[in-house]
């Protein structure tokens, strides 16, 4: 969380207890029965907020206040993601695309004997790394987009002929 998601927090947090020791103060104001009630038992504050409305209206609202911000402020919501700085595009990749935009590869372990590995980039496929003993490889079938950005995919090579030399 931000720092001022922590201070919104605490400030919503002290309101919420504010508003909960009005109720308290109005209720013992109204008789110690009222406030033993209030205190410890389950639904005590809805009772007395009910039955003495008038004395106990400002608490409730503040009360809520706080209860409504800390709320707000823990939910899972989250505000949209920052945008990056502007960089320049990523080869292949549209015009208006950032590069901040496509994702990177995660890093993989070497493919293991018999398959290899592909991940998707703004350009198309990119394998890599295969098996040491692939004679040809097979780009994936599946559709490399911007939805797909990042993602890996692993596919059998071919072995039935001497293994390949790599690039680089």
């Amino acid at each position: 969380m931000s720092a001022v998601q922590n201070v919104f927090i605490i400030a919503s947090g002290v309101t919420f207890a504010l508003g909960w020791l009005l109720i308290v103060i109005a209720a013992f104001r109204e008789s110690v029965r009222w406030g033993l009630v209030v205190m410890f038992v389950p639904g005590g504050p809805l009772a007395f907020v009910v039955h003495a409305w008038e004395r106990a209206r400002t608490g409730l609202v503040v009360y809520l206040i706080g209860a409504s911000g800390m709320l707000a402020t823990m939910l899972p919501w989250k505000l949209p993601p920052k945008r990056a700085e502007a960089a320049p595009p990523l080869e292949g990749a549209s015009a208006g695309t950032p590069a901040a935009v496509v994702p990177a590869c995660p890093r993989q372990d070497r493919a293991g004997k018999g398959f290899s590995r592909w991940c998707c980039a703004a350009t198309g496929w990119k394998e890599v790394s295969s098996g040491s003993d692939c004679s040809e490889v097979y780009q994936p079938t599946e559709p490399c987009d911007e939805s797909t950005w990042g993602t890996t995919s692993t596919t059998a090579c071919s072995t039935s002929g001497p293994p390949r030399k790599k690039d680089g």
